[in-house]
């Protein structure tokens, strides 16, 4: 339980400058910024008194971005976006000015996938390939290059993502992990070569896909639109009505925050197999 006292003087010393604060060293500073921030974990996300508790962790600690870039989270998931940005863009130029690129991979991902801000996405992307000088890097759990393959895909940037994504499976190989295992990078590969209407290169990278996981519904749906494209309508309906099944079993794309790009829903299902029909 966080005693009033400590939730007392966090409103007070909310907008006290650090500098203007009664001597404290250094090291009591950070045993007093890691109290609140376990007091500020204590409390439910992202309720008023979980921020002024991180507010307070930082105001000890104003260096520390990972506190900044946790309450940019905080912000972000009640909605707050303006907020959430600025305290997150802060992190991160004192993150770049550390010499450190958590605060970039952190932007690069949430441009994507919550502000589907592509070129911030590649910009930060680029930037951390540039700090590292390797052209792998993970960004906040998934490959950086999968996060920019996808925004250029979104650009229409599309053979430019193609070759992000192949140097993804080329790195993850060299690396030690099985080309044929990450199904996202295939999957999102499937996707450009259906724009551009490559159809065959579409259904193989579907396939890698499915060869994975043969219930995967987002690939199914997709394959039965190439077959569509291809006028093999007894393939496409097979397909489609798989998609159909597994979908109302539940079993899609999805993520707790975010939406997935082509993440598929049993309409378009419907729809595409209404097509059929006529």
């Amino acid at each position: 339980m966080v005693s009033w006292y400590f939730i007392l003087l966090a409103k007070h010393l909310k907008n006290q400058n650090p500098n203007q604060l009664y001597p404290i060293q250094s090291l009591k500073r950070i045993s007093l910024s890691k109290l609140y921030d376990s007091y500020a974990n204590y409390m439910a996300q992202p309720t008023k008194i979980h921020r002024l508790m991180k507010d307070t962790a930082i105001l000890y600690d104003p260096d520390n971005t990972e506190l900044r870039m946790e309450l940019s989270y905080s912000y972000k998931k009640r909605g707050e976006h303006i907020e959430a940005m600025r305290i997150l863009n802060d992190a991160v130029a004192r993150d770049v000015q550390k010499g450190s690129i958590d605060g970039l991979e952190y932007r690069a991902w949430s441009l994507l996938y919550f502000y589907r801000d592509y070129e911030g996405t590649i910009a930060d992307i680029d930037q951390v390939t540039s700090m590292t000088k390797r052209s792998y890097n993970v960004c906040w759990g998934e490959p950086c290059g999968l996060l920019k393959g996808q925004a250029l895909y979104k650009l229409g940037k599309i053979q430019e993502a193609l070759a992000v994504f192949d140097t993804v499976l080329r790195e993850e190989v060299r690396i030690g992990f099985k080309a044929e295992d990450n199904f996202l990078v295939h999957f999102y590969k499937g996707r450009c070569y259906h724009t551009l209407k490559q159809y065959d290169q579409a259904i193989q990278s579907y396939q890698m896909v499915l060869n994975k996981d043969e219930n995967y519904t987002e690939a199914l749906y997709q394959m039965g639109l190439v077959k569509m494209a291809q006028s093999d309508f007894t393939s496409a309906k097979q397909y489609l009505e798989k998609a159909l099944y597994w979908i109302k079993k539940g079993k899609k794309m999805g993520e707790p925050y975010f939406e997935r790009f082509d993440e598929v829903f049993e309409w378009q299902i419907l729809e595409a197999l209404d097509k059929l029909k006529q």
